[in-house]
């Protein structure tokens, strides 16, 4: 089901905001596919997907963080720079549980930061923290820096 929660958050001015799930749309847009199809075709219209306003969103499953078998998956959601439409891509791991255990069923970015900053989610916030360690470092060193 859902945890009812997406954060909203605002990179340029370093803002989070909490909202509820839309009950109508989660209803029409099933699953994290779907709801991130709904953020994006909401907050989209128009606007260059290369801009800083442009959302990114990352979307849990209902059956995610569940016993369900496949059931592990995230998705993440924005317009395509290439054709301008809706496009998804998938990922399995346990991510998606780890932000559906934290209370969200969604993080949407918009914005641009001047600094390196990556995104905590963890007990039922989302944080936005300094990435400056971070920067030039290879993916398995920055995840054991991060772990």
């Amino acid at each position: 089901g859902y945890a009812n929660c997406i954060a909203w958050v605002d990179l340029t001015n370093k803002k989070i905001e909490y909202r509820e799930v839309d009950e109508q749309d989660a209803r029409k847009f099933i699953g994290g596919r779907g709801l991130g199809g709904r953020i994006i075709l909401k907050n989209e219209v128009g606007k260059d997907p290369l801009a800083p306003e442009n959302v990114i969103a990352v979307l849990n499953g209902l059956l995610t963080g569940t016993t369900v078998p496949m059931s592990g998956r995230i998705v993440a959601v924005a317009r395509s720079p290439l054709t301008g439409v809706f496009a998804d891509t998938h990922a399995g791991g346990w991510a998606g549980a780890a932000m559906k255990w934290a209370e969200f069923d969604a993080v949407v970015m918009h914005g641009a930061s001047d600094q390196p900053v990556y995104l905590l989610v963890k007990n039922e916030t989302v944080s936005i923290e300094p990435a400056d360690g971070l920067w030039g470092k290879t993916p398995e060193e920055a995840y054991h820096l991060l772990v």
